[in-house]
């Protein structure tokens, strides 16, 4: 069920729960747009609910997470998950005279961050780890991450949901003070990885819009004197829920209702720790993530999230591009408020333009922007279209002829449609791909080789999901499934060579994440086949198209043990995979192919703590090993860091304490390495290779 409202200036549309928990109301659409707008009649709940709900959760198999989530109910019910008696109160600055919030209702052992300077997002992540049974958490918030402030300055970071999934919480309840926490049906949203992947975490309170709950004190007394958290819950909404719908009618409970505090015997919680090694690109103490990768002309440009702030901002877009060298980080249009979800390509005269979702302005929902970049700096940012109904997820391409077709994601009817919009000089109204009452989500858009826009997406409805295609030939027209009898299929991504589109996508229909692929002919979809078969989890694939043709596919696979990046490409069949990634953690890949035929992968990766790294193969179809005998290539011995060392061959390069730091098939950059002794393995031999600055 869906409610609007505009309480605070602005019309929002979001989930309501209370919806299933009034029995007896009268629930209204005054407009006759599929979303209530008025509540009479007895409008106090009855009941409470909860909701156990994944399927917007990508990271790992709805069915896996499922089962993980009720083996850990399961044995916190029957003492076996233990974490110690205690709540930790982490308020952020604007709230900053609360302290306990109440929770000393329940517990008597609660620590208390609400010093100005120490509630920070490093310092919310490292008592993540601490091990505490309930966390009341009091944070500016969007549905995809936490962020904090300090006094008289930037923002002090964002933690994302991202690094929730990584860091696995400690903590058995959250009552998230953070807006849009619970907002279930968006993809990732940080509320459901609090309870879905972690060992502990089994309920979180929050709510699915502007706002959160207020009088905690309403909560958490029937909470201590031994009811569960759905009736203590039900109990304040019945005093406080009608005081304010902007603020209160988006609570909601995720995960089971039922569960008491205190029912597992406490323990202190272990955080272990690693070390890795890894080039990174433009590096910063805040965390970068979800980076999107393209092409711009001659030039390699990346856009990603970013919790460091350039203009007091909550989670800002920032660029970088590569000729040489990579540049420094840019920012696109930083503002008070949540930028996510960027893309970029270029307009008809090659400039390039980036895309991407804000919370800005009075708006209470998330509008599409986009920047133009000048030479130095990106221009300030203009709205695409407004709409109350989260225009998100937007991906684009430029055609044959200049034309920048824009896809996105929209609840414009409350089920989830893809739209377009096209700029040359301005941008048309957008404009439904998909008109179906399930929910279409991700796409991906390509232009193929004869010209021709596509875009792909999986539709996804209580019987599974599958992947589908529509084209454009005035009209859109649309193919599939192209995922035929999977019904656990997500994430597509296609690249198009000289003669064929090759798709991507992960499906958990065989248990584990794999990697399928499927290719156009011009006529036809093929059946689809693997990519990969290994027993670990392979997840969100990217792809790439080389010179030669060959289609190379990168992913975030934990077949290791940890989460790292692999690429496998085509020639005649999948070649063995390989890893590319050397982080403690790695997610999140791009691929792009330069006009040097190099394959580029780009991913975040956590040492301590996400960045954005970059590493690169040579493509096929240029310096290829030929058959017969292999010969040992001919090398200096003294290179100035910044050189490339040039290699037909497969290498490894291993330094003076026999750590391998590269490794691959064609140019060695050594922009980045320190300088000093190392030794290069090609073929059966080892050169002894000396960097200096």
């Amino acid at each position: 069920a869906w409610f609007e409202d505009d309480e605070f200036g602005s019309w929002e549309e979001f989930p309501i729960d209370l919806y299933f928990a009034d029995l007896d109301g009268n629930w209204i659409d005054q407009d006759s747009d599929g979303l209530f707008d008025n509540h009479t009649g007895d409008v106090q709940p009855e009941i409470w609910i909860g909701r156990i709900y994944a399927p917007p959760l990508q990271y790992l198999d709805e069915i896996t997470l499922y089962r993980r989530y009720f083996d850990k109910n399961h044995a916190y019910r029957t003492g076996g998950l233990p974490l110690p008696h205690r709540a930790l109160s982490f308020v952020d600055d604007d709230w900053f005279y609360w302290t306990t919030c109440y929770t000393d209702l329940v517990y008597s052992n609660v620590t208390v961050v609400n010093n100005k300077y120490q509630t920070t997002a490093a310092n919310y992540r490292n008592h993540l780890k601490n091990g505490y049974e309930w966390i009341h958490l009091c944070s500016h918030s969007s549905p995809w991450g936490h962020t904090f402030m300090i006094p008289n300055g930037p923002y002090a970071g964002t933690v994302f949901n991202y690094e929730i999934f990584y860091l696995e919480p400690d903590a058995h309840f959250l009552n998230l003070f953070a807006c849009s926490g619970t907002r279930f049906v968006e993809e990732n949203n940080v509320g459901n990885w609090y309870i879905f992947h972690s060992d502990n975490g089994l309920t979180v309170i929050g709510s699915t819009k502007t706002g959160s709950m207020l009088y905690f004190d309403d909560f958490y007394r029937p909470l201590g004197q031994g009811k569960n958290i759905g009736n203590a819950f039900k109990e304040w909404f019945i005093l406080n829920g009608e005081l304010s719908w902007g603020w209160f009618y988006g609570l909601n409970i995720l995960g089971d209702p039922t569960l008491k505090p205190m029912m597992s015997d406490g323990e202190v919680a272990r955080f272990e720790s690693f070390d890795g090694f890894t080039e990174v690109i433009a590096p910063d103490p805040e965390s970068d993530g979800n980076l999107f990768c393209a092409m711009v002309g001659d030039t390699i440009w990346v856009v990603w999230e970013s919790g460091r702030s350039q203009s007091n901002g909550r989670c800002d877009i920032l660029s970088a591009y590569r000729t040489t060298n990579w540049s420094d980080a840019i920012p696109v249009g930083p503002q008070v408020y949540w930028d996510y979800a960027p893309t970029i390509t270029h307009t008809q005269d090659g400039q390039p333009i980036a895309i991407w979702s804000a919370f800005k302005g009075s708006a209470y929902h998330y509008n599409l922007y986009y920047s133009l970049f000048s030479g130095t700096s990106w221009s300030n940012p203009v709205i695409i279209d407004s709409d109350p109904s989260y225009d998100f997820r937007a991906r684009a391409v430029t055609d044959n002829a200049g034309k920048v077709w824009l896809f996105f994601q929209s609840r414009r009817d409350v089920n989830s449609n893809i739209y377009y919009a096209t700029y040359t000089t301005s941008w048309s109204t957008p404009q439904r791909v998909t008109d179906t009452p399930e929910d279409e989500l991700s796409p991906q858009p390509l232009v193929d080789y004869s010209g021709r826009v596509w875009v792909f997406y999986h539709r996804q409805d209580p019987t599974g999901s599958r992947i589908y295609a529509s084209y454009y030939d005035n009209g859109w027209h649309e193919l599939g499934p192209i995922s035929k009898g999977q019904t656990r299929a997500y994430h597509p991504i296609g690249a198009a060579s000289d003669d064929k589109i090759w798709l991507v996508w992960h499906t958990f229909d065989q248990g584990p994440g794999d990697i399928y692929y499927s290719y156009y002919d011009g006529n036809n979809w093929t059946d689809p086949l693997p990519v990969t078969t290994d027993p670990g989890e392979d997840l969100l694939p990217s792809i790439t198209v080389d010179q030669g043709g060959s289609p190379w596919v990168s992913w975030q696979s934990d077949r290791d043990g940890t989460w790292q990046i692999y690429t496998s490409y085509y020639k005649g069949g999948w070649q063995s995979p390989e890893k590319i990634s050397d982080n403690l953690a790695a997610i999140n890949s791009g691929t792009v192919t330069d006009n040097n035929n190099q394959i580029w992968f780009l991913w975040q990766g956590y040492d301590d703590n996400w960045e954005i790294y970059a590493d690169y193969r040579c493509g096929t179809g240029v310096g290829e090993v030929t058959k017969g005998k292999a010969e040992e290539p001919k090398l200096k011995s003294l290179y100035r860091i910044g050189d490339d060392i040039r290699i037909d061959k497969d290498f490894a390069l291993i330094d003076a304490s026999g750590r391998m730091v590269k490794k691959g098939k064609g140019v060695i950059n050594t922009r980045g390495l320190p300088p000093g002794i190392f030794f290069l393995k090609v073929i059966d031999s080892i050169k002894k290779v000396i960097l200096v600055r």
